[in-house]
């Protein structure tokens, strides 16, 4: 995991990323903190560019994809933020000497096994189960294929109310669809219980049925949790304030991305903070008290308010026959609901008016180093609570700081090499260039 932040305000935006990076080794995880997740984009104008959650887009480091942008398109003088964000994307498709076609291959193999891991887990949790308790025995493999049917088919109908990914459509529904049977055959018959039947374990209906699954998770964004953040930020030549953009990338297919775009109020002359990846612990220091608290109070709240209302009703009542328990809760409801809302909205301006607005308020007039230095110690602070607490140390290792501004451009306040910098100046020879 990862601990990201920009903290910005009129001056400039200083960007923070931590070394941490987990790898799963089968049912273990190793924590590395060698990880770099912060890049300078543009060798014309301060344009950053950071990444959290998974390195690698199907099965291609996004290190190196960032670092031959550089390389290749490094030099392009463009307007906005949002035109680099742009020209990447374009060029990530394009690029096929590193994302391959063997690359994508294994990509949407791994894909299709991830959406039907996924789906059994789900499908023995609650159908099976179910099965079991009203049948008082296990299922036959065909009775397991029918049950599957009825969930697949219901998972299918239900992805109706997502969205496509940006430039797709019902078009590259079929297209995968069309040339991905044999895939999901092959699947369906390494995951599914088989059958019997030697010369067709696994219905037909049901593989086809699958297929259509698979290949509508490949086109919309149906909320999975395999996807790299990518975060833009500095200026283009045309902007005279700080901008960011956040997006989420699943993958490559059929000359697309798989990307959706996270919304971020950033209107370039205000002042802000803004985590990414793990960011609890920045939204405790920045409102006071953790969400999870907040939620808390006011869950408590609305509990304690409907045990006062079962206690109410039944003292009136049992006093006053005629008066029904129902008369009282409906009285009750009628004016709880605003006394709810009113100890929300108390509790939310408060947390706004003693913490938020007082932290934005002195962010304002920050200068550049201590943007950075904020920027710095709101990872570390993520990084220490890790460490303390009885959760992994998914955050840690050196902190990479970068502040853009329009004047003084991308400057670097600190880097971690892998290697002596004393010993290698040649690399610094070609970083100038």
């Amino acid at each position: 995991m990862t601990a990201e932040v920009a903290v910005f305000n009129s001056y400039g935006i200083a960007l923070a990323a931590d070394s941490a990076v987990t790898t799963s080794l089968g049912d273990s995880e190793k924590i590395y903190n060698n990880a770099d997740k912060l890049f300078q984009l543009s060798k014309v104008n301060p344009v950053a560019i950071m990444i959290y959650n998974n390195a690698s887009i199907n099965g291609s480091p996004w290190e190196l994809l960032i670092k031959a942008f550089k390389s290749e398109k490094g030099n392009l003088d463009l307007p906005t933020v949002h035109s680099y964000a742009v020209e990447f994307f374009k060029f990530i498709v394009e690029k096929k000497s590193i994302i391959t076609e063997h690359h994508t291959s294994k990509f949407i193999r791994g894909f299709f096994r991830q959406v039907i891991s996924s789906f059994l887990y789900e499908f023995q949790q609650v159908e099976l189960v179910n099965f079991i308790v009203t049948a008082q025995r296990n299922p036959t493999p065909s009775e397991c294929h029918s049950l599957m049917l009825m969930k697949v088919k219901l998972l299918v109908s239900e992805c109706d109310g997502f969205d496509f990914y940006n430039e797709f459509s019902e078009d590259d529904i079929s297209f995968s669809i069309d040339n991905n049977y044999f895939l999901s055959k092959e699947v369906c018959l390494e995951y599914i219980p088989h059958d019997e039947n030697p010369t067709s374990p696994v219905p037909d209906e049901l593989i086809i049925e699958f297929n259509k699954l698979f290949s509508i998770k490949l086109c919309k964004d149906t909320n999975n949790q395999s996807f790299t953040g990518i975060v833009f930020a500095g200026y283009g030549t045309e902007e005279y304030y700080p901008y960011l953009e956040d997006y989420k990338v699943y993958g490559v297919y059929n000359n697309k991305l798989m990307i959706s775009k996270n919304v971020i109020d950033n209107k370039g002359h205000t002042s802000g903070i803004k985590p990414f990846a793990q960011d609890d612990e920045v939204n405790t220091f920045m409102e006071g008290c953790s969400k999870g608290l907040a939620y808390h109070m006011k869950n408590t709240i609305l509990n304690n308010l409907q045990v006062l209302k079962g206690n109410i009703a039944h003292l009136i009542s049992t006093t006053n026959n005629s008066i029904t328990e129902g008369d009282v809760h409906n009285a009750f409801d009628a004016v709880s609901a605003n006394y709810m809302n009113d100890c929300v909205t108390s509790i939310d301006s408060y947390i706004k008016e003693n913490h938020v607005h007082k932290v934005l308020s002195i962010l304002g007039v920050l200068a550049k180093p201590d943007l950075g230095y904020m920027a710095e110690s709101l990872v570390n602070l993520t990084a220490f609570k890790r460490k303390i607490s009885n959760d992994s140390d998914t955050v840690g290792g050196p902190i990479d700081v970068a502040i853009l501004s329009k004047g003084d451009g991308f400057i670097w306040l600190k880097r971690k090499h892998y290697f002596n910098k004393d010993l290698n100046y040649t690399f610094h020879n070609r970083q100038s260039k």
